[in-house]
């Protein structure tokens, strides 16, 4: 990477010496004057080739390049007939204009770079559409929904997302009325803003959001990211709608990432940085899937399910359960507790609430809801002794995971 970033600017270099140095070349020899070199590089020539009168070529040190103009001096000799070709024997005027052409070449290409980034690439706005409203947050709660609209935000017209945000930004968490396009019809829909008690109370005391945003963009223009990034949090997670505090977050994280020898501490900064700038990505991955679930040993398995129980979903807590899989000669005891679920490998209970005997294949089916019950017990490959009300409670504490969720961002 290194190298590759030395012959980008190497490369780079050399092409603004060659904007600088055609435009002495193009001004020169409208003026008539003889120009017999255009050189990029100095040094031992390496390839050349001539046009008319100009021999055009690169040279072996990449630190530069010149336009050879005939005459620059009184004291440079010419060819008979030629003297009036001479720089020094033109007007000041075409003189000058000969000089500043390469500066005048440099303005002229960043003006086209300006022109194509904006009207080519274009700028981003932050518009009024809702794509994806995240679950457990103030939108989810008020109703919001994808592909909503909002027209108006508090009566204010909404127009650019970004400045109409600090309708609600202002609000200090007070219900607010948005008129909201949905499926052609217009609703209004009250919410009030969520914010951190917490991350209030260190912007007030650092005297406001915006002196608290002036001391991070301080230390991120020091190069102090650690405190940057810790004061921009506390900004978004007290105003989760401050558009301007994410940039900088986003931005703060970024810069530790590019920072990082770790791969792994790259991927969490940059990943922060994204999420900030373009919200949670949908998940690409099943981690729940038939797949991922069938490749799991027994054992992991179990561990999977453990982190997937919800203690506020058991209804029968203070049991156990016995599994025991007979294709696999596994045992399995699982230990439901008030908050916790604990799976013991190979432990036989001396009496279990509840007893299910079956195949790995139909205990996989039942965490997938592809199975079917009845037709597995009357199979055999499904059987149930003690309380089978208590397995049914287990499989409906089990939350589904996902990889959409907020890591950076209330």
């Amino acid at each position: 990477m290194e190298l590759l970033g030395i012959l980008s600017f190497a490369v780079a270099l050399l092409l603004s010496v060659m904007v600088h140095e055609l435009g002495h070349y193009l001004t020169a020899k409208r003026f008539g004057m003889k120009v017999t070199e255009f050189f990029l590089g100095f040094g031992k020539r390496i390839w050349s080739f001539t046009k008319g009168e100009t021999e055009f070529g690169i040279k072996a040190i990449p630190a530069g390049g010149y336009c050879r103009i005939e005459g620059m001096s009184p004291r440079d000799e010419m060819l008979p007939g030629e003297e009036h070709r001479a720089f020094f024997t033109a007007s000041s005027g075409k003189k000058l204009i000969v000089l500043g052409a390469g500066s005048f070449a440099h303005l002229l290409i960043g003006f086209v770079l300006i022109f194509t980034i904006f009207f080519g690439v274009g700028v981003n706005t932050l518009l009024s559409d809702i794509t994806k409203v995240s679950p457990n947050t103030a939108a989810a709660a008020a109703g919001f929904a994808p592909g909503d609209k909002i027209l108006k935000a508090d009566g204010v017209e909404v127009k650019d997302w970004f400045i109409d945000s600090q309708v609600i930004a202002k609000s200090e968490g007070k219900p607010l009325t948005y008129l909201v396009l949905r499926d052609g019809v217009e609703i209004e829909i009250t919410a009030a803003a969520r914010y951190d008690e917490e991350a209030k109370r260190y912007i007030a005391a650092m005297g406001g959001a915006k002196k608290a945003l002036d001391t991070g963009i301080k230390a991120f223009d020091a190069g102090d990211f650690r405190w940057s990034s810790t004061v921009f949090n506390h900004i978004v997670f007290a105003d989760p709608a401050n558009e301007l505090a994410k940039k900088w977050l986003a931005a703060s994280y970024e810069q530790q990432g590019f920072q990082a020898e770790a791969g792994t501490w790259r991927n969490v900064f940059l990943q922060a940085a994204q999420e900030l700038r373009n919200g949670v990505p949908p998940s690409r991955i099943d981690v729940a899937g038939a797949g991922v679930i069938r490749a799991l040993p027994t054992a992991n398995l179990m561990d999977a399910l453990a982190a997937r129980f919800n203690p506020a979903k058991s209804t029968r807590p203070n049991t156990t359960v016995q599994i025991v899989f007979k294709d696999r000669n596994e045992m399995v005891a699982l230990h439901v507790g008030p908050s916790v679920l604990f799976p013991s490998m190979g432990q036989k209970l001396d009496a279990p609430t509840a007893t299910l005997t079956t195949t790995r294949a139909v205990f996989d089916g039942m965490i997938l809801q592809t199975v079917d019950i009845g037709a597995a017990m009357q199979s055999g490959d499904l059987q149930f002794a003690g309380d089978p009300s208590v397995i049914g409670a287990l499989f409906g504490a089990l939350d589904r995971p996902t990889m959409s969720f907020n890591i950076v961002t209330p």
